[in-house]
């Protein structure tokens, strides 16, 4: 419980200065007073008599000869100078509270510093003391770019999830989401609750078993098996319960650590034959305007279909000139690099954000992301690639991300883009950053502290902070 004396305080004072630090000289008390801010100004109506600076970073601003015998209120900003005078009112001085003011800067951006003041005696000096804060302004500036980078994270989230829904309520396929958990349906699009003769708010988070007829459980069952076991399963005749028989594959995916199944109803046990070519023709028209190049290929990776986009991409004008030809032709660093995404999507039945470069008719190359299906055909089975452009993509993180890795999984990212040579380079780079970011934490931002920590002399510190960066940001 708080004393008495303490009640209502927000801060505690010496109660016998007089006796303890009255034995002071004036040299110890300027040591003092140094030690405690990082710049400290004796001012005799309004006039700069004396200074000292601590902080190093000032120290380069030319501070400790510029301002002896100025006006304090010329050393500020327009903005600032109010609040100069209102520092030196009989009402500021001694109170305790502090007020920002910004200096000019050599490079052209203001220097913010909180003051307050003090009295110094009898003969009637203010003492300003000021805490620099442009550590303080580094960290807004680096939250105020998180919060843009989230919210073009989010945009891009939101325009995933309208084309998906586009995508997938346009689709002429009956087509079902299940949650291999308990077998639930999460999602199923308009043309799968209307041959199941369900609502579709009906059919959310029920389960599966409520439309298959008893006799084909057992059928089902093993499909569902097959799709989580293999990737993907053989096409099966199950009967549901309305009495019709339907040709069903089931293809598994995951998805936030859980395991889901895609079950796709084939359009050839629809009842209404009509409904493919009504709806095909608004498909291909959304498939035609993607922004992502779309590409079909057989299973040895000869292309029979392309979109638009694609062509863009390799700088072609007609999809013609692309049929038959091999993919690895124009995308993959190497043959080595493909047959490993093929690989995975032979084994998985899906492959997501894959980075690989993609090569126009010119041999030039653009960074890209290519997610991508394997679905069974009448014969063979097919491949389905998607392909982003990355090369514009905005960079995250911090203003030297462009340069140097951020992180060790960023370093083995490069594995297959750079030669090792290169990644060896940058990893020994951002060993480099991050000791020399600890070492300036440890010693509190003070850059002698940093050098002897670091084994370093001074000069060969400061020559390592301009190198990455570090000396802009501090």
């Amino acid at each position: 419980m708080a004393s008495p004396d303490m009640a209502g305080e927000k801060s505690i004072m010496f109660k016998s200065p007089t006796r303890f630090l009255a034995g002071l000289d004036p040299t110890t008390t300027a040591q003092l007073i140094s030690s405690g801010v990082d710049i400290a100004l004796v001012i005799e109506k309004g006039i700069i008599k004396d200074l000292a600076v601590a902080n190093a970073d000032l120290l380069k601003e030319g501070y400790q000869t510029a301002w002896r015998g100025k006006k304090w209120r010329e050393t500020v900003t327009v903005e600032s100078q109010p609040k100069i005078e209102d520092l030196l009112s009989e009402e500021h001085i001694g109170s305790g509270r502090w007020r920002q003011v910004n200096h000019p800067s050599t490079n052209g951006m203001d220097i913010p510093i909180n003051y307050t003041t003090v009295m110094t005696g009898e003969d009637n000096f203010v003492l300003a003391l000021g805490r620099e804060l442009r550590s303080v302004a580094i960290l807004q500036q680096r939250l105020v770019k998180t919060h843009q980078e989230l919210e073009r994270e989010f945009a891009r989230l939101r325009n995933a999830e309208t084309r998906y829904r586009h995508l997938f309520n346009a689709v002429s396929e009956p087509v079902l989401i299940l949650d291999a958990a308990d077998w639930s349906i999460p999602e199923a699009n308009p043309q799968a609750c209307e041959l199941l003769n369900t609502a579709p708010q009906n059919v959310a988070n029920r389960s599966i078993y409520e439309f298959i007829d008893n006799a084909s459980v057992k059928s089902f069952e093993k499909l569902l098996d097959n799709a989580l076991s293999k990737g993907q399963a053989s096409a099966a005749e199950i009967k549901i319960t309305n009495g019709d028989v339907l040709t069903l594959s089931a293809s598994a995916f995951q998805q936030d650590n859980s395991a889901y199944v895609i079950l796709r109803i084939n359009s050839d046990t629809v009842d209404e034959p009509g409904k493919a070519e009504v709806a095909s023709p608004r498909l291909l028209n959304i498939i035609e305007r993607l922004p992502d190049g779309l590409v079909v290929t057989t299973s040895n990776l000869r292309i029979i279909s392309v979109n638009p986009a694609f062509l863009n991409m390799i700088q072609l004008v007609d999809d013609r000139q692309t049929m038959g030809d091999q993919l690895s032709n124009w995308l993959g660093r190497s043959s080595t690099e493909l047959n490993m995404l093929v690989s995975n999507l032979k084994n998985y039945g899906v492959v997501r954000n894959f980075a690989t470069i993609i090569r126009d008719r010119f041999s030039a190359e653009d960074e890209v992301e290519v997610s991508a299906i394997a679905a069974p055909a009448e014969n063979d089975t097919v491949f389905g690639f998607a392909i982003r452009n990355t090369s514009r993509r905005l960079q995250s993180g911090s203003d030297w991300g462009a340069e140097l890795p951020n992180s060790v999984d960023e370093v083995t990212s490069l594995v297959g883009r750079q030669p090792l040579k290169e990644i060896v380079r940058e990893s020994t780079d951002l060993i480099e950053r991050l000791c020399i970011e600890a070492a300036l934490e440890i010693a509190g931002d003070n850059r002698a502290s940093a050098a002897e920590i670091l084994g370093l002399s001074r000069q060969g510190l400061y020559s390592k902070l301009k190198r990455f960066g570090i000396d802009e940001d501090k």
